[in-house]
């Protein structure tokens, strides 16, 4: 015994004494890095037959990102460009051990796509796509939360009462910190959609709960994708200011809407924000100072890319605010409102001073 010991201590002298070791650690690390190219230029379409609050959705996701699913509806995830996978054999999808646990089903797969049903309870799960000892993808998969309201809160999070208990939202995707800075599409992330929070202490309250719609998901998508071409407009550089929003924050908001579609997650506040990332409306009108006529401009591209059938049918809304810092002096902001609500189309403009609207902005 103690002969073999001695003989693999010399063994294990040889290696680290010769090339032999730092050969095979070189293989390793090309090999890693490969994989991780490889993971990142990785594609996969998603097609919910029964989306989350939308009857159909089609998306494209990479490694990382998140997408939304409604419980035990089915979804398709494929891979979409075959050409990069060169071992496809080998190459499958597997499930994370609580998606069987909660009645998740596979209804078809193979090495390049699977068809499955969501489970049926809310919460976060996984998909990895590789092989055994290399898994080259990882989509995570979002399942809202079946949970009331009460007392105004939810698992101590501060939420308010809907003003129509009829229409209150049944589920809720629950927000916790590693989930925040997870894309849900090319350009949004889950903490795009966080509610404001009127105290310190809300404010780093974890986990949030939020409602978000893919049919403003795709609205902003929609606008983005068709602007991306446009010189006056960095799209990368849409950035949304209020997204979700609690009922208990929206009733804070002067003259706000109780039934506004923030409160359902079908609205958003956006400003171009890009040169520089400072908060601040970007001068897109290029008239060389930043005012509303760079978010009248922003509100007439959606205008008429709704009217041609490139964006989702919904409100669209200008809004300047002057707030007093001093006697006679002001600071000003602007933002565009748009929202999903699918019925008709609404326009409509505000300027406000302080908390007190003043007067209609017209824009059109």
């Amino acid at each position: 015994m103690l002969t073999s010991i001695k003989e693999l201590l010399y063994i294990f002298y040889y290696m680290l004494s010769s090339n032999f070791l730092r050969t095979f650690l070189y293989v390793i690390f090309i090999l890693s890095i490969r994989s991780n190219i490889i993971a990142q230029s990785l594609l996969f379409r998603v097609i919910f037959e029964d989306a989350y609050n939308a009857k159909h959705y089609e998306t494209v996701v990479s490694s990382g990102m998140a997408i939304i699913a409604a419980p035990s509806k089915p979804f398709y995830l494929s891979l979409l460009d075959e050409s990069k996978i060169t071992d496809r054999a080998n190459m499958s999808f597997a499930l994370q051990e609580n998606f069987i646990q909660n009645n998740a089903k596979v209804l078809r797969s193979d090495s390049t796509c699977i068809y499955l049903l969501a489970p049926d309870t809310g919460g976060t799960y996984s998909i990895i796509y590789g092989s055994v000892y290399s898994p080259l993808a990882r989509i995570i998969l979002v399942v809202p939360k079946k949970i009331k309201i009460k007392d105004g809160k939810i698992n101590g999070y501060i939420m308010g009462n809907y003003p129509d208990r009829l229409k209150t939202p049944t589920r809720f995707i629950e927000i916790t910190t590693e989930l925040l800075d997870v894309p849900i599409s090319s350009n949004l992330r889950f903490s795009d959609f966080v509610s404001g929070s009127l105290t310190l202490e809300q404010k780093n309250y974890f986990p949030k709960y939020v409602v978000i719609q893919y049919p403003i998901v795709f609205k902003i998508e929609s606008l983005i994708r068709a602007l991306s071409n446009h010189p006056q407009f960095n799209c990368k550089g849409i950035r949304v200011k209020s997204g979700y929003r609690t009922p208990i924050y929206n009733d804070a908001i002067p003259e706000s809407v109780k039934e506004s579609y923030h409160i359902y997650g079908l609205a958003v506040d956006i400003i171009v924000d890009a040169n520089p990332r400072d908060g601040i409306f970007d001068d897109v009108n290029n008239n060389g100072k930043q005012d509303i006529g760079d978010a009248i401009l922003l509100a007439k591209a959606c205008d008429y890319l709704e009217e041609k059938g490139l964006m989702p049918v919904g409100g669209v809304g200008v809004y300047e605010y002057r707030t007093p810092i001093g006697k006679g002096k002001y600071t000003v902001s602007h933002f565009v409102h748009i929202d999903a609500r699918g019925t008709k189309r609404a326009r409509w403009g505000y300027w406000y001073r302080g908390t007190k609207r003043m007067g209609y902005i017209r824009w059109r």
